[in-house]
């Protein structure tokens, strides 16, 4: 390999990381708008934390027989 190459592959990986700290860095604002109105003012932390627990309610009424499935 010669200093053509060396250069060539520093480069290519410096901007794949670049493109990949974008990425995470402004996620949240490439939200579809659903999803940005379901979370409201929430972090995605706390949104996830409040979905969970909503799914856990639902499977703990489902098994106590709160809901019923036809």
């Amino acid at each position: 390999m010669d200093n053509g190459d060396i250069t060539f592959i520093i480069l290519l990986s410096l901007s794949l990381i670049i493109w990949i700290g974008g990425e995470i860095l402004y996620r949240k604002s490439k939200d579809a708008i659903w999803i940005k109105r379901g979370r409201g003012n929430k972090s995605v932390k706390k949104y996830s934390e409040s979905v969970n627990r909503r799914k856990f309610s639902y499977i703990e009424k489902s098994k106590s027989g709160g809901f019923k499935c036809n």
